[in-house]
């Protein structure tokens, strides 16, 4: 069988010249064939609707049967002789890389490649002239260090304090801190179990607030005034926020919806706007202060996170 190039087998002018140049062999390679079936019921059964208009076009098909058979043997063996083309370990190993690269190399990839970075705009200089320690082995490991430092059958609990104080006081020297939702949730719970907080004279000076003691009293009064209110300064601020079973006070949330920019706006609109007191504001900033502070060291987005 001759080489079949479908670049040169396109349909041709004439007909019969086509046919007796492409003459089929003796032995039919269609025969019982699904395309013997499908030619013989165009010339016999369709004939006379098909070619009304094309008498001497139908006598030639007729005429050169075999001939146009062959031309579809040829075809259906191309196609189902014809392979895909293969793709090049160039064309594999680029998908691939996008596919198992990770962190920032992905981003540097993207750009290696012609994609334009996600911003343009300028945003914060990265701080590259600190570093930052991690106390670690210190909530898997305590009661082993405590036996290991404690080892008479009891102890006074104040030696206790004393000695956790003297590591925290040490890793804060160094610029360690504890971790940050456990650190938002005590100050939480400091405040919701009736403890105030006094802040240093130099914050007060500093930043020319009108009191140092941050207590519970500006958040009820908050509560109170939006109880019966369709419009809510806080919506997700409510009577439970500060009645907390020993389960609720391990959740982030609840000390996330209390000391947060949104609560300190709403006591500064409590001040401003309804003559609460103004060492209320006081309160407000520090919300404000806390909110700030727990929303960029826990930030997960590349570009505040500050590690």
């Amino acid at each position: 069988m001759e080489h079949f190039d479908l670049g040169q087998h396109q349909r041709p002018n004439n007909m019969e010249s086509y046919c007796q140049d492409h003459p089929c062999s003796a032995a039919n390679p269609l025969e019982s064939s699904p395309l013997e079936d499908i030619m013989e019921f165009s010339l016999r059964i369709k004939s006379d609707e098909s070619f009304p208009a094309h008498p001497e076009e139908y006598i030639i098909i007729k005429k050169y049967q075999d001939g146009i058979i062959y031309f579809l043997t040829t075809l259906s063996i191309m196609l189902l002789t014809s392979k895909v083309r293969a793709w090049s370990d160039k064309t594999i190993k680029k998908p691939l890389q996008l596919r198992l690269a990770w962190g920032t190399s992905v981003y540097q990839m993207l750009i290696s490649h012609g994609n334009p970075p996600y911003c343009n705009e300028p945003a914060l200089e990265y701080n590259v002239g600190d570093v930052i320690f991690v106390l670690v082995g210190v909530k898997t490991r305590w009661k082993q260090v405590g036996a290991y430092h404690f080892t008479g059958s009891s102890f006074d609990k104040k030696d206790v304090a004393l000695a956790v104080k003297e590591i925290a006081i040490a890793a804060h020297k160094s610029g360690i801190f504890s971790i940050v939702p456990h650190l938002l949730k005590n100050v939480c719970n400091h405040l919701n179990n009736g403890q105030d907080i006094t802040l240093a004279a130099d914050i007060v000076s500093t930043y020319k607030l009108p009191s140092s003691m941050i207590s519970l009293q500006p958040f009820q009064d908050l509560i109170l005034f939006q109880r019966d209110r369709e419009l809510k300064l806080q919506p997700r601020l409510s009577i439970k926020s500060i009645n907390l079973g020993n389960f609720e006070k391990m959740k982030v949330v609840f000390a996330s919806d209390l000391l947060s920019p949104t609560i300190g706006s709403a006591i500064r609109f409590l001040v401003y706007n309804f003559d609460s007191p103004e060492s209320y504001l006081t309160v407000a900033w520090f919300s404000e202060q806390v909110g700030h502070w727990f929303d960029r060291v826990t930030s997960r987005n590349f570009g505040t996170a500050p590690t």
